[in-house]
């Protein structure tokens, strides 16, 4: 059978606490104790005040209305740890019922225990003025206890109501009596409109937080270790938390400065955490929404009247002061680089000098520079993309940018940065500048050489890559075609008379045997050979500009052809042995290391210009 009702019909009064409801009930019935009651009925003593246990049992046992019992309750409300009290909401670790307290001139006006006995951070009984007693007179007393079948005695029997009580100033029961309004949600005519919107356990929180802060409480900043510490450490805390709060900003604004002044007085200077000390590792740790935010914004507040101290807070989400100024590491995360990378970028005048660097004073850059490069970046290619867009080297696309005709963002060694960055339109548009007007190259077109044979006859003659891109640009060597199939510089082709017309200025001479090599692109045991066999002529030991002209009209290597031909020097010395064409010198002529060809006899690179074989003569053309 189920629990059958009492005749007592016995209610809860309004203000009542659960567990001292069960207490008065306990001695009604003639319980042993208010534990007993609570096994009885499927409950704890006090335990199921704070928990979601069905009191539908005691209220049947008692008569009780159900609804009103479960509003005396303390349930969770759904929200982290807030329970419901009084009307309003408290924290669970405000709501103390691991002991129990009462206002014994209360005890005597109506016998029952009220639940606004139950806040930890009420110390007196706003009505009487008395402090709440937890304990009787007897030295031996534990505790006044939740299972005795009587609300006015204490565990050891004693009469509470015969008790003295401890009287307070007026001011801590006032304070008390603010407390339970902003626990049960009242309506304060001297609530600040900055904390309106914060709710009812969140202020009580506050209170007791802020009033730490201001009291310098240097142990742990938890309810329990408040109450702990005893009744006068509650009141001086509450009493000062709720002066804050009622003058809201101002006192947190008063203490945040006295707090900076201590640390200014100390060597060095700090970042953030050191600068507002304990309060703002406790701020950061505060979940999301309107009581955290009421105190960010009057920290806020306080940062904005002093720059410096703004600028320290600058990596803090919560509140960093945002400005036209944007600090290093902002700026690194901006333009994709890291924070050591961002550091030189500035010392190298990529970006202005930062305004303010120092041990946690944040250097900050002017926000529209920092966009300015960032948009750069953002359409730059890196050297890996800019070499393989041109088709050529890493390096000499870093010499051409050193030379001014790459244009760079930034350079690596040269502006103290780790990594290259070009302009896309540079990069890409080269070709197109240097060929200007060029038809596409068919395949048809004869006496072609292309980018790298023309830059390494220029070479060969003291002119650097980027003299000869120069050359180009300025129309002194014109691109003859355009190969679509190509990429980057490689796609241009210029004419083989056109480059000896532009590099027969540059030689001079008489030149010697290294020099000659170098101006041939052969090895100079080649060159000797060829002076040896009497191909290329020496006047006093020494290969004049004259003759160096008539050997290159004259003689082409097979190398060379191969090149032109796309094959290789086997294959094309079989090819024009075929037609009868064969070498002047080589390693099966002479002994030569590399073969030259008459080039009158492989004009067309296919020997159909023959008019008869001809065999390698000896020494003469």
């Amino acid at each position: 059978m189920g629990i059958q009702p009492l005749s007592l019909g016995m209610g809860i009064v309004p203000g009542e606490s659960i567990p001292g409801f069960m207490m008065r009930f306990a001695g009604r019935a003639r319980f042993p104790g208010a534990d007993r009651l609570a096994i009885h009925v499927g409950l704890r003593q006090p335990g199921s005040a704070t928990s979601g246990d069905d009191i539908r049992g005691l209220a049947t046992l008692s008569g009780a209305d159900p609804a009103a019992l479960e509003a005396a309750t303390y349930r969770p409300t759904g929200r982290l740890a807030h329970h419901r009290f009084l009307g309003g909401e408290l924290h669970r670790e405000f709501i103390d019922i691991s002991r129990r307290r009462a206002c014994p001139a209360c005890l005597v006006a109506a016998p029952i225990q009220r639940a606004a006995w139950d806040c930890a951070l009420v110390t007196a009984c706003s009505h009487h003025a008395l402090r709440f007693v937890d304990r009787c007179h007897r030295p031996r007393c534990r505790g006044l206890g939740w299972n005795v079948a009587d609300v006015t005695r204490c565990a050891c029997g004693t009469d509470l109501r015969a008790l003295a009580g401890m009287p307070v100033p007026s001011d801590e029961a006032e304070a008390s009596a603010r407390v339970l309004a902003l626990a049960t949600g009242e309506t304060i005519p001297w609530l600040p409109p900055a904390l309106s919107a914060v709710g009812p356990a969140d202020l009580v929180r506050l209170v007791m937080v802020t009033g730490m802060f201001l009291t310098a409480w240097h142990k742990e900043r938890r309810i329990e270790t408040l109450v702990a510490s005893g009744p006068d450490a509650v009141a001086r805390v509450v009493g000062a938390g709720l002066a804050a709060v009622e003058a809201w900003p101002v006192p947190l604004h008063g203490f945040l400065a006295a707090t900076r002044a201590v640390e200014a007085a100390r060597a060095g200077r700090f970042g953030a955490t050191k600068t507002m000390g304990a309060y703002y590792g406790w701020l950061s740790m505060l979940e999301a929404g309107p009581f955290r935010d009421a105190l960010a914004e009057a920290t806020r507040q306080f940062l904005a009247a002093d720059p410096v101290l703004g600028r320290r807070m600058h990596r803090s989400l919560l509140l960093g002061v945002q400005g036209d100024g944007v600090a290093l590491k902002e700026v690194a995360r901006m333009v994709g680089r890291s924070l050591p990378t961002t550091k030189r970028l500035a010392e190298a005048g990529l970006l202005p000098t930062p305004d303010g660097t120092g041990r946690g004073l944040p250097a900050v850059i002017g926000r529209a520079k920092v966009e300015g490069l960032a948009a750069e970046l953002r359409d730059a290619l890196t050297l890996d993309e800019a070499s393989a867009a041109l088709g050529v080297s890493r390096a000499r696309v870093r010499r051409l940018a050193e030379a001014g005709v790459l244009e760079a963002v930034h350079r690596a060694a040269a502006d103290g940065w780790g990594r290259w960055a070009f302009r896309r339109a540079s990069i890409e548009g080269l070709p197109g500048r240097m060929a200007a007007g060029a038809p596409i190259d068919t395949g048809l077109e004869r006496g072609l050489v292309g980018f790298e044979v023309a830059a390494e006859t220029m070479r060969r003659r003291g002119v650097g890559l980027a003299d000869f891109v120069g050359m180009v640009l300025s129309g002194n060597l014109p691109v003859a075609a355009l190969d679509h199939a190509a990429v980057g510089l490689k796609r241009l082709r210029f004419d083989r008379a056109a480059v000896r017309r532009a590099a027969a200025p540059l030689e001079r001479g008489p030149f010697s045997a290294y020099a000659t090599a170098a101006l041939l692109g052969l090895k100079r045991e080649v060159v000797a050979h060829l002076i040896r066999r009497g191909l290329l002529r020496t006047e006093g030991g020494a290969v004049t500009a004259t003759e160096l002209d008539r050997f290159r009209t004259a003689y082409v290597s097979g190398a060379e052809l191969a090149r032109e031909r796309g094959t290789s020097p086997r294959k094309l010395a079989a090819d024009l042995r075929a037609v009868g064409v064969l070498p002047v010198t080589g390693p099966g002529v002479d002994g030569g290391r590399q073969a030259f060809f008459r080039k009158g006899l492989v004009e067309d690179g296919s020997g159909t210009g023959l008019k008869q074989p001809v065999v390698a003569p000896d020494t003469e053309d």
